[in-house]
């Protein structure tokens, strides 16, 4: 919408002072978070020149320039084929949608400064938050129709379908910030300035996966030796404690849901080792932040089971836990 239709709705909803005396509460607290907020844009000379809306409504591409569909090739696996039916910019389309994001957020920060939040003007609240609506609409819409390539950094990338699910979630809002960013002047593709935002934050998800990962299972090995350390085994005693039972001794101060979890995260009794949080989130019936929270809850019992004494030996072994 042409800013001029923008400020012409605008005046349509415009009160009077007496009208909007007294002033909601939420109003005034919207006002004042505008005023002192900065709406950040990327600048072009043309933005502030007379007829700069004009000059902007002859960028626009002609229609003809936009695929109807994706390729096939875009769309990966079936569960993320949603994603990816945004169809793909041209460049020309491209380079006018990052123009007309950016010419409303320039006009909305010039108007936002008209703001008096001591008197603040409901016209004038409601032009800035219409530029700054129809902005992030923009945004949108060039996210969506790039979507893809967070996709496929995500199947690079992953091992799992799961893995690949919490990959693209982890990476939208970079992708949605480097939309902001993003300098259309400088002769890039967006796709190639975005595809080192989404990597880069996927990497840092798989490092501090990998380094919970090996956390966890180091607080558990450090509970397995921790226990051996501290019991006393007479010489003569001819019957070797092995690992399981220790494990098990540990595992009664745990209730029966964080007993299944332990089993299935660390291949206990039996269990296949290694499954995953959104693996024992389906066989559980929880969340996989649920299960992680249960995991960790897990391990803390374990450790103070072992630290406190409160597992005991059998009687015939003759020691406690010093």
């Amino acid at each position: 919408m042409p800013i001029s239709a923008l400020r012409e709705r605008t005046a349509r909803r415009r009160v009077s002072r007496a009208d909007a005396a007294p002033w909601d509460r939420e109003f005034v607290e919207t006002a004042r978070r505008l005023a002192a907020m900065e709406i950040a844009y990327i600048g072009h000379p043309a933005f502030s020149t007379r007829g700069s809306e004009q000059w902007l409504e002859a960028q626009h591409p002609a229609g003809s320039d936009r695929p109807t569909a994706p390729t096939p090739s875009a769309v990966g696996v079936a569960f993320v084929s949603g994603l990816v039916a945004a169809a793909l910019l041209s460049p020309t389309e491209e380079r006018y949608l990052f123009l007309k994001m950016n010419y409303l957020r320039y006009h909305a920060e010039r108007t936002r400064r008209k703001i008096d939040p001591r008197q603040p003007s409901r016209a004038v609240v409601a032009e800035v938050q219409n530029l700054l609506a129809e902005s992030v609409s923009l945004r949108n819409t060039i996210a969506e129709a790039n979507v893809r390539l967070v996709v496929a950094a995500a199947k690079k990338l992953s091992r799992s379908v799961d893995q690949m699910s919490d990959l693209i979630g982890e990476a939208m809002p970079p992708l949605l910030r480097a939309v902001e960013l993003f300098d259309v002047h400088r002769g890039h593709r967006f796709s190639t300035y975005a595809t080192w935002a989404v990597r880069n934050q996927m990497v840092r998800v798989l490092s501090r996966q990998r380094g919970w990962r090996e956390s966890l299972r180091s607080d558990l090995d450090g509970t397995w030796d921790e226990v051996l350390e501290r019991r006393t085994i007479p010489a003569d005693h001819e019957t070797a404690i092995v690992p399981t039972e220790l494990i098990a001794d540990l595992m009664q101060a745990l209730s029966e849901r964080e007993r299944q979890i332990v089993d299935r995260r660390f291949g206990l009794h039996g269990q296949p080792g290694g499954q995953s949080l959104a693996e024992i989130a389906g066989q559980v019936g929880l969340s996989k932040e649920r299960v992680r929270q249960l995991a960790l809850g897990a391990v803390e019992k374990m450790r103070a089971a072992a630290r406190d004494g409160v597992v005991a030996l059998p009687e015939e072994w003759g020691c406690d836990l010093v």
